[in-house]
């Protein structure tokens, strides 16, 4: 069965045509990942799931659970991922997790599904010869599931387009997923993205000593923001390709240089149809469920490992060993995060007519509304029974005040 790809449609191994690079959820931040020189902080850059639904998680399960990199689907049983972070991985310690709607109406939610890697083709050109980062791009054919099947197109969980014979959109970001560690080395997940600017290739390839090619790499205007790892992706609310994938480099990161999606296409496509065709019966052994909650209750790896920033603060990781450490609670905005995280610093952090005191804001302020806690100059209102979502959001909208 031939499998067509284009820019703007993806014709399924069942024959049934979904449409490619469609966001759910517009993309409304206009920060770029560099400001100033500096790395912007990651608690600024924080995105919604629908805005990239393409989006999964490659993880390895053993010896310790660890987020690897973000990966792109661009069919319901294949993703594209840098090579970098799979080669030399025994392929039955990683899992792909994908995001899943659970339940309909008020009661729905999301739910990451964990997949076996089937078959996983570097590009024949990464590493063949001698160390370097040119073709850096791998395509992985996911196992499918006995109770979930392959993937289920919907909002949290769709493929995105590869590069179109016609010029690109400007509209592009970098997407990806960042780890942040609070207490006892916990560990959470969460969608990262910044706008970046497209320019010329020769901008960035001129200063990397493995390129002999301009069309190898894509360029942006700014190097990388460690904090934010993951592939371009260009375009609107619709027909949004996916232009380039990470390097694990310190030399790409600094000069801005990514791989080029474009220069592989004609490759990417046979490969893609290639697995794709070799579909594997839904009734053959596949998966144990897997524990995602052990998500939030590994230990923390990278800069994070040594708990390096202050009482309440929450840790960031980075490439390498680089971190950041940052006052996000929602009742601990304030203080030093390499020291201590606190409700206030001085009078002026609180609301209405409370004062500081002891770190802590005191005094009720008349204005806040009844069942409603203040939390700085906002009020929350903290329910008691865990509750889906949408759920919450309607009952918080429908109560007075």
């Amino acid at each position: 069965m031939l499998l067509l790809l284009s820019s703007c449609m993806l014709q399924s191994i069942y024959s049934v045509q979904v449409p490619c690079g469609q966001r759910y959820s517009p993309y409304e931040n206009s920060k770029y990942g560099i400001e100033n020189g500096r790395e912007v902080d990651p608690t600024l850059l924080s995105s919604q799931t629908q805005s990239f639904p393409w989006l999964v998680k490659i993880v390895v399960v053993s010896p310790i659970l660890e987020l690897l990199c973000a990966g792109a689907i661009v069919t319901n049983t294949v993703i594209l991922a840098p090579a970098h972070c799979l080669r030399g991985l025994p392929l039955e310690s990683v899992r792909v997790l994908v995001g899943q709607q659970s339940g309909d109406g008020e009661d729905s939610s999301i739910q990451d599904v964990a997949y076996h890697i089937e078959n996983l083709i570097l590009h024949p050109n990464y590493n063949v010869t001698e160390p370097g980062n040119v073709a850096d791009i791998a395509v992985v054919k996911l196992e499918p599931r006995r109770d979930f099947g392959p993937i289920k197109v919907g909002n949290f969980s769709s493929p995105v387009c590869l590069p179109g014979d016609a010029r690109p959109s400007s509209n592009c970001q970098i997407a990806g997923w960042t780890v942040t560690t609070k207490a006892k080395g916990s560990l959470r997940s969460a969608v990262v993205a910044h706008t970046v600017d497209i320019v010329p290739n020769e901008k960035c390839a001129r200063k990397l000593g493995d390129v002999t090619e301009n069309d190898d790499v894509l360029c942006t205007s700014e190097r990388c923001n460690r904090f934010v790892s993951g592939p371009i992706f260009c375009g609107g609310m619709n027909n949004v390709q996916v232009l380039g994938f990470p390097s694990s480099s310190g030399q790409w990161c600094n000069s801005g240089a990514n791989t080029r999606v474009q220069q592989y296409k004609s490759w990417l496509r046979k490969t893609i149809e290639y697995l794709d065709a070799d579909l594997v019966s839904l009734e053959s052994d596949t998966v144990v469920e897997e524990d995602i909650e052990k998500l939030e209750s590994i230990p923390a790896v990278g800069g994070c490992a040594n708990n390096p920033c202050g009482q309440d603060a929450n840790c960031w990781s980075g490439q390498a060993d680089s971190f950041i450490c940052t006052c996000t609670s929602r009742d601990k905005l304030k203080g030093n995060p390499y020291i201590k995280c606190v409700q206030c610093v001085y009078d002026s952090d609180c609301a209405g007519e409370q004062t500081c005191k002891d770190e802590k804001c005191g005094g009720r302020d008349e204005k806040v509304p009844q069942d409603f806690t203040q939390i700085g100059n906002d009020y929350y209102l903290i329910s008691t029974e865990e509750m889906p979502w949408l759920q919450a959001q309607y009952d918080c909208m429908n109560r007075q005040g």
